[in-house]
């Protein structure tokens, strides 16, 4: 009598073990399907973070390619300063041998001609020179930035008449407004004088500067200012050269 009632009741309990075990088992899915869906969005923002790593990986080499490319442009421009640098010591070391030749020819008392009737053929080293002989060396003060300025910017004699102004003559270094304005005199008398040479009777003109040494050393010595000279521009057409004669023009 008592087994089926045993029966029964292994029955029963098995029974409500299988509905709790459906039960967990619903709420394991439950929890499987909320950690797959946490996993697929993990995924989706993987997947973006790749695609952001693969354009940023894309915007550095194209970064880098221009930075290449302007490392190129510098290393070109570099070479070419440096060339230019070379050239200018280079003329910068031919003004200094020219300063040092007319430092030598004034010791040794020797004359300088300059055909003025042909002014416009002068190279940069010969206007430089020519200024450098005024008013018995007045200008060597200025140098050597007269001469540098002149060789940079090749400045010839055909070029005179164009730039002789107060603002080239004080980039020049001239920054005596007396002594830019005798320049320009100097010049304006050249320009003039040549002219007419060139109408009447061309021939050259030997312009000696022997008394330039004295104003060269004192230059070289960093005194402020040499000597006033004796005459400057007496009239349109002549020069007064302290121990060298008289310039007609």
């Amino acid at each position: 009598v008592n087994r089926p009632r045993a029966i029964t009741a292994a029955r029963v309990h098995s029974s409500s073990l299988s509905r709790e075990n459906v039960e967990e088992l619903a709420l394991k899915y439950v929890d499987l399907e909320e950690e797959n869906s946490i996993l697929k969005a993990n995924l989706c923002s993987a997947e973006q973070q790749k695609q952001m790593l693969s354009d940023t990986v894309a915007t550095l080499k194209t970064n880098l390619s221009n930075a290449q490319q302007q490392n190129e442009m510098l290393s070109a421009q570099m070479h070419e300063l440096r060339r230019e640098y070379q050239v200018q010591q280079t003329t910068i070391a031919e003004q200094k041998a020219l300063i040092c030749e007319l430092q030598q020819q004034v010791r040794a008392n020797k004359t300088v001609t300059f055909d003025v009737t042909q002014y416009e053929e002068w190279d940069s080293q010969t206007v430089s020179a020519w200024i450098l002989s005024l008013e018995h060396g007045l200008f060597v003060k200025f140098e050597p930035t007269l001469s540098q300025t002149i060789a940079e910017k090749a400045i010839d004699g055909n070029d005179l008449a164009q730039i002789n102004s107060h603002k080239f003559w004080k980039q020049c270094g001239i920054s005596d407004y007396v002594d830019r304005e005798t320049l320009m005199q100097h010049l304006q008398t050249l320009f003039n004088g040549a002219h007419k040479q060139n109408n009447q009777h061309p021939h050259q003109i030997p312009v000696a500067y022997a008394h330039a040494q004295p104003m060269m050393q004192s230059a070289m010595h960093h005194i402020h200012a040499p000597q006033p000279p004796t005459q400057r521009v007496q009239s349109v057409h002549q020069y007064d050269v302290e121990g060298g004669g008289t310039l007609y023009m």
